[in-house]
This record gives structure tokens, sequence and C-alpha cells, in this order.
């Protein structure tokens, strides 16, 4: 799947990326209340989100029709209100993000020398050794 994406993203689809990340980030970043409302029928987990976000394409995502959508969609899905506004990005910064760009494995630092097994629980590595 790595090789299909490091071929070069458009333009879209990297601002397509940055706005969902934008998103997510936000959504994980800011809390939703603890309390449920007096009549427990109605979560109190509403919240506004206004995001300016610089993309490639302004004119595209500017459209009514695509803010519109990505508004109702993210409402539907989340509960939340949620208000774009999309302007040019001052500098091109595809090319300072290379995404996807992998490389050679064996340029990687920790491709030569690495053992056969790899364990993520630091206590499990000293209970392999004691075996």
């Amino acid at each position: 799947m790595a090789k299909v994406f490091r071929q070069g993203l458009s333009d879209r689809l990297v601002d397509f990326l940055e706005i969902a990340s934008y998103v997510f980030t936000a959504d994980c970043a800011t809390d939703r209340g603890k309390q449920w409302t007096d009549d427990y029928s109605t979560e109190p987990w509403g919240r506004d989100f206004a995001f300016v976000i610089p993309v490639r394409e302004p004119a595209f995502w500017g459209t009514a029709t695509v803010k519109d959508a990505i508004e109702k969609v993210l409402g539907f899905l989340s509960n939340d209100k949620y208000s774009f506004k999309f302007v040019p990005s001052e500098r091109d910064r595809t090319n300072q993000q290379s995404y996807f760009e992998f490389g050679d494995p064996e340029d990687w630092p920790f491709h030569r020398g690495c053992g056969e097994r790899v364990s993520l629980f630091p206590g499990c590595q000293q209970l392999a050794r004691s075996r």
C-alpha cells in the first residue's frame, strides 16, 4: 500500500489529509462535557469548532457545496458544530513533507543488526533472556 501512496499525491488529496488531521487533532484535544442533562436524554457533548485552514486549492474547498458537505457530515458523525474558512496557503508545504516516502529498507538505521524478535513490553525481554 505504501508503494501506491508514495507516488505523489495531488494537491487536493494533500489538502484533504491535512484538513482531516486538523479535525482529528481538535477532536482529541477538546474535552466533552461529563454530565448528562437533567432529563438524561441529551448528551452534553456538543462542541463548536471553527477552523481557518490554509489549503492549496482554496477555490475548491471554499465553495458552499464542499464546505456545507464537510460541516454536515462531521456534525452528523460527532454531534458537534463545525465551521471552516479555507485560505490560500502562503507557501507550498508539499515539498517540505514527503508523505509516505519511506525509502529503501536497507537505508533505515534499525535495518541492520536487528534481532530476530521485537518485544514491545520491556519486562518480557528480561524473561526471554532468562529462559
